[in-house]
């Protein structure tokens, strides 16, 4: 799954997945991929019966790792805003949305972070919205 296509279905989301944290998560490694590892023939397999993401080593083996909780954790979800980045976050009652801004410096106009945004159903998933925005732009 690509950037793009992540972001909308975070923005689709009603609330935060492993699935959703696995492609997350794969986006950070060139040619990672988010996998959901049934226990087949090995039960006692680490990873069995979860989303992981596995990835290629320069070597040729294949590494497994857990995703961090993104979409459902505030905390999880603030590691993907980039180091350089100030944020904000807002809360639209009447629509139910959380809506997160971001950029490098705010707007002189409003005083808002307003470049990256990212709206949502719960606060992590807006974060992680803006932040994958954020992070693919910085890294053009």
């Amino acid at each position: 799954m690509n950037r793009e296509d992540v972001i909308k279905r975070l923005e689709g989301a009603i609330e935060g997945s492993r699935e959703l944290d696995a492609n997350i998560a794969a986006l950070a490694w060139p040619g990672a991929g988010a996998f959901y590892v049934t226990d087949g023939d090995r039960p006692q397999e680490v990873g069995a019966g979860e989303w992981l993401v596995l990835r290629r080593t320069a070597e040729g083996r294949v590494t497994k790792h857990r995703p961090a909780d993104y979409t459902t954790s505030t905390d999880a979800a603030l590691l993907l805003v980039p180091k350089t980045m100030g944020w904000e976050m807002t809360f639209l009652r009447r629509e139910h949305v959380h809506i997160v801004g971001m950029d490098l410096r705010r707007n002189p106009e409003n005083g808002r972070y307003e470049r990256f945004k990212g709206q949502a159903k719960t606060a992590p998933l807006a974060i992680c919205s803006a932040a994958l925005r954020a992070a693919a732009e910085s890294s053009e």
